[in-house]
């Protein structure tokens, strides 16, 4: 009898806790509920402006334009020593510039260059007036307003910090430095001072 009444309570207890773990079971998907509900809002409204942002431009490729001092000088940098490929070039004439508002009437010279291929490729627009521009002195990036540097992803920065040294190009601070990604990062600054950070493992 005894050994029956044990075989009883401890069904008894199982039962229980069966009760017990599929209410703390309700408990937790009804708070799961309640929660994705109170974010629901919140992230319809972040999928809503990102479709109204992706709406608004026809292009998600941002071309930059940079003005030198030297066109052929810079040429060669972001050519040979970053590795960019010269894919056209032309002229801004005097008259236009001054109706677009670019200039006060100077003939503007343009030199684009590519990150790769494809009509997302990133372009790079090397602008020239002549000697009429004068560089900027930037010795850190907290020297001047406005952009500063640009960042470059590459597959192999060995092979970047091969030319970089073919060339003579200087690379700042304390660099090559690993990154806490594993990944190493290179600053180096062109011909006008514009600073260029390289990103990327260090390969063989």
């Amino acid at each position: 009898m005894a050994t029956e009444r044990f075989r009883i309570k401890t069904k008894r207890y199982d039962t229980m806790g069966k009760a017990i773990s599929l209410m703390i079971g309700l408990f937790v998907s009804v708070a799961v509920l309640v929660g994705c509900e109170e974010r629901a809002p919140e992230a319809a409204a972040q999928v809503e402006t990102q479709a109204e942002a992706n709406e608004a431009f026809s292009s998600e490729t941002i071309h930059v334009g940079v003005v030198v001092s030297d066109l052929e000088a810079s040429l060669r940098f972001y050519q040979e020593v970053i590795g960019m490929q010269r894919v056209s070039g032309f002229e801004v004439g005097g008259d236009l510039a001054r109706r677009l508002g670019l200039t006060d009437g100077l003939t503007l010279t343009v030199e684009v260059l590519q990150l790769g291929t494809g009509e997302t490729a990133t372009q790079w627009k090397l602008m020239s007036f002549g000697d009429r521009a004068a560089p900027q002195e930037n010795a850190f990036i907290d020297n001047h307003t406005g952009m500063q540097y640009i960042t470059l992803f590459v597959n192999n920065l060995s092979d970047a910090i091969a030319r970089l040294e073919t060339h003579g190009v200087a690379m700042l601070g304390e660099t090559p430095t690993q990154l806490p990604d594993g990944r190493h990062f290179v600053l180096v600054q062109d011909p006008d001072d514009t600073f260029i950070e390289l990103i990327g493992p260090r390969g063989e």
